[in-house]
This record gives structure tokens, C-alpha cells and sequence, in this order.
């Protein structure tokens, strides 16, 4: 069978090898799969964005041809949970996730698109709160040692907060469909590949610790 092979690049200047990566997890995938690339569309653009001119054509390219779109990742396709769920409902297009395998379920795929969607709000977050602390520093210059302890502190709990914020959903989704156990919750979310902020597999300890904070 062949595939479009589609990879975006992130606005993120910092991510200047991110479509050498998503390529060789496409390659990888399609020689395990015994698969061929028929098409490629690449281009820059922000996850967040619904209107993105490569994967239209890709859309388009995939409607005429019957042709499935290959990505290495749901983030790739999309970091907006309503956009990624309209693209993967239509029947009209069929999408491989490299990560998740052919025949992905939609609880897994709508769990990682909200996931990608969290990530950028975070991201966006902590980069204006990045800029506003570098805007203070200019007008009040170096701050003695009490104040960054302070500051310390603050980061902790806005660290803490995060985390909160980007695995709750996903935890409470997970107890919602049954499974309550630390362990139990541990091991559904390594299964749907999610990783700790270290970018390890996801501990039982993690999982209390962030019900601890949320429910505490």
C-alpha cells in the first residue's frame, strides 16, 4: 500500500532537525510495514493552526488518490483538539500515526491530540511568563540572593501546576473508563505512550503526586 508521508515543522526556531526526525520515523515505520511513500508535503507552521497550505494539498492529494496521510505523530497533524478530531472523524481521509500503529483506536487518538493541545498551551504560557520575568530583571536589575530564593519557590509551584495541568485531563479520562489503581493508571498512560516532564515511562508515583496536588 502507499502513503503520503506528512511532516510540519515547528514555528520553534529551536527545532532545527524536527523533519529529519519525523522522516525516519516515517521510513522506519513504512519498511516495518511494507509500505511505500508516494507523496511528501512539508512545511512550517504552528500546530495550533487550522490553516496550514501542505496539508490541505496533502488533504486534497489523499482524497483524489485514496491515499492515506503517514504521520510520525498526532502533534504533527494537529495541537488543537477540534481541528485534530474533525481531520481524523472524516471519513473521507485515512490517517497512519506512526507512533500508535495502523489501527489505532479513537479513545487513544483523541487522548493524544488533547495532550498536544495541553503541550502548546503550556509551552505558550511559560514563554510569556518567560518574557515577562526577563522585562522585570531589565527595569529592576539583578535581585539579591532572598529574591531568588523567592523565585525559586515560585517556579516550584508554577512546575508543580503544570504538571497538574498537562496529566490531569488524561488521568481523569483514564479513571473515567475504570481503571482508579495508581499502577493501573501508570500503565494505561505508558500504553497510550504519554512520558513524564523527564521524558520517561510514567510512574505510579507521578500519577499520586499529581492527584495528590489536584485533589489537595
Amino acid at each position: 500500500m502507499n502513503v503520503i508521508a506528512y511532516y510540519r515543522r515547528s514555528t520553534d526556531n529551536r527545532q532545527t532537525h524536527s523533519v529529519e526526525r519525523q522522516a525516519s520515523i516515517v521510513e522506519n515505520f513504512v519498511s516495518n510495514n511494507e509500505l511505500s511513500i508516494e507523496q511528501t508535503f512539508i512545511e512550517t507552521a504552528s500546530g495550533k493552526d487550522s490553516n496550514r497550505e501542505a496539508l490541505a494539498a496533502a488533504i486534497a492529494y489523499s482524497r483524489k488518490h485514496k491515499t492515506p496521510i503517514c504521520v510520525s505523530s498526532v502533534s504533527r497533524l494537529s495541537r488543537d483538539v477540534a481541528f485534530g478530531a474533525a481531520l481524523l472523524n472524516d471519513k473521507t481521509i485515512q490517517f497512519i500515526v506512526c507512533d500508535l500503529g495502523i489501527h489505532a483506536d479513537s479513545f487513544m487518538l483523541n487522548v493524544l491530540l488533547a495532550v498536544a493541545q495541553k503541550e502548546a498551551e503550556l509551552t505558550s504560557k511559560r514563554t510569556k511568563e518567560a518574557l515577562a520575568v526577563v522585562r522585570k530583571h531589565k527595569k529592576l536589575g539583578n535581585p539579591r540572593w532572598q529574591d531568588s530564593i523567592g523565585k525559586a519557590r515560585e517556579k516550584r509551584r508554577a512546575t508543580g501546576k503544570a504538571t497538574v495541568d498537562k496529566y490531569m485531563p488524561i488521568i481523569a479520562m483514564i479513571r473515567n473508563n475504570g481503571t482508579t489503581s495508581y499502577r493501573g493508571i501508570a500503565k494505561e498512560m505508558n500504553r497510550l505512550g504519554i512520558k513524564s516532564p523527564k521524558g520517561k515511562n510514567i510512574s505510579p508515583v507521578l500519577v499520586r503526586d499529581v492527584l495528590m496536588r489536584a485533589e489537595g
